[in-house]
């Protein structure tokens, strides 16, 4: 029996708090290891397509997520471009109305965050910004 080969693409295997990549074999399939590591909920390819879930995983489609404002869950928010989020912190003036659809949901997240930082008023985004910084945390 020959040694496995790499294939040239990456899984995206989601956890209950957090992701890990993964490089599969020409062996591989996402059902085996769905099934055989308990703490997986889904596996996507690159692209965002679902290979597998575990049965009572909600689902939403790959290509929605990160692309709406305000964001409806912490995957919308890690899936925000960093770099927008940045420039769009960067950018708030407390004097300054919140920006609309014409700059990127990143963007307004990160003037978002911004504007909570500098008034520290409450705008409803707590869950959500508590529930990424979980998945966003490395566990040890």
């Amino acid at each position: 029996m020959s040694d496995p080969e790499l294939l040239t693409t990456i899984w995206i295997m989601h956890t209950t708090d957090g992701w890990y990549p993964i490089q599969p074999s020409d062996r591989c399939e996402a059902e085996d290891h769905g099934r055989l590591n308990p703490h997986v909920v889904r596996i996507e390819d690159t692209d965002g397509n679902v290979l597998w879930a575990r049965k009572g995983t909600p689902q939403w489609l790959p290509c929605d997520v990160g692309t709406v404002f305000p964001p409806r869950d912490e995957w919308d928010i890690a899936a925000y471009p960093a770099d927008e989020v940045v420039a769009g912190y960067r950018d708030h003036r407390a004097d300054d109305s919140a920006p609309g659809p014409n700059h990127s949901p990143g963007y307004r997240w990160g003037w978002a965050n911004k504007r909570k930082d500098v008034t520290g008023e409450p705008d409803g985004f707590e869950p959500l910004r508590d529930a990424f910084i979980k998945i966003s945390r490395r566990r040890n």
